[in-house]
C-alpha cells in the first residue's frame, strides 16, 4: 500500500512553484507540514542560488488576455490535484505511476496550450509566460520520467518509496520557476479565478 503523504511533497511542489511567489505568499489549500518544509527547503535554495524577480507591478485587476492565460494554466494542471486525491487509495505503486504520467502528460499539453497564448499584460507578463510554460514543460518530463521509475518499485518499500520522494522533491525544486514571485495584487486576481482556487485560494 502506498502511505498517504510519501508523495505529498512532490505533489505539492510542483503544484505551488508552478508561481513560486503564490507559493511564497499565498495560504494555497492542502499544504501539510511535510509540504510546507519542501516549499521552504526550495526556497533557501533558490535565495542561495539567484535573485528572484518579481512580476506585476501596479495590477489592480485581470484583464480578459492574462485571465484566459491563467484559467488556462490552472485548468491543464487539475491532473495534479487527482495525484494528491489518490494518495490515500493507491492500491500499488503501479497505480502511482499511472498517475504521475498522466499528471507529466497534462503538464506538457498545458505548456503547448499556453504557447499559443499571449501572455498576461501586467509587468513582467512575458517573463512568467516563458518561464512558466518551460517549467511546465520540464515538470511534464520529469513526472513521466519519475512515473516510469515508480512502476519498477516494490509494494512495500519503504525506503525505496523514500528515496523516489527525495529525488523527486529535488528534481521539483531545480526549476527556474523558483526565480519568479508575484505582488500580493496578481496573488488575489489569481485567486479569484475559479479553476485556480484549488492551488491558490485562500
Amino acid at each position: 500500500m502506498v502511505r498517504r503523504g510519501w508523495m505529498a511533497t512532490g505533489a505539492v511542489v510542483a503544484a505551488v512553484l508552478l508561481l513560486a511567489g503564490c507559493g511564497s505568499g499565498s495560504n494555497s489549500t492542502g499544504t501539510s507540514t511535510t509540504s510546507t518544509s519542501a516549499v521552504s527547503s526550495a526556497q533557501s535554495s533558490t535565495a542561495t542560488s539567484g535573485a528572484v524577480t518579481t512580476v506585476g507591478g501596479d495590477v489592480t485587476e485581470f484583464d480578459t488576455q492574462t485571465t484566459t492565460w491563467f484559467d488556462t494554466m490552472c485548468t491543464g494542471i487539475a491532473p495534479l490535484s487527482e495525484l494528491s486525491s489518490s494518495l490515500s487509495t493507491a492500491a500499488s505503486t503501479a497505480a502511482l505511476s499511472t498517475t504521475m504520467t498522466s499528471v507529466g502528460t497534462a503538464f506538457t499539453d498545458t505548456a503547448l496550450k499556453l504557447q499559443d497564448l499571449p501572455a498576461p499584460t501586467f509587468e513582467g507578463g512575458d517573463a512568467l509566460a516563458q518561464t512558466v510554460e518551460q517549467g511546465l514543460q520540464n515538470f511534464g518530463q520529469t513526472f513521466v520520467d519519475f512515473g516510469v521509475r515508480a512502476a519498477q518499485l516494490k509494494d512495500g518499500d519503504s525506503a525505496g518509496l523514500q528515496q523516489f520522494q527525495n529525488d523527486l522533491q529535488s528534481e521539483l525544486a531545480d526549476s527556474p520557476v523558483t526565480q519568479l514571485d508575484a505582488t500580493p495584487a496578481v496573488q488575489q486576481q489569481i485567486q479569484k479565478i475559479p479553476s485556480c482556487e484549488p492551488y491558490f485560494g485562500s
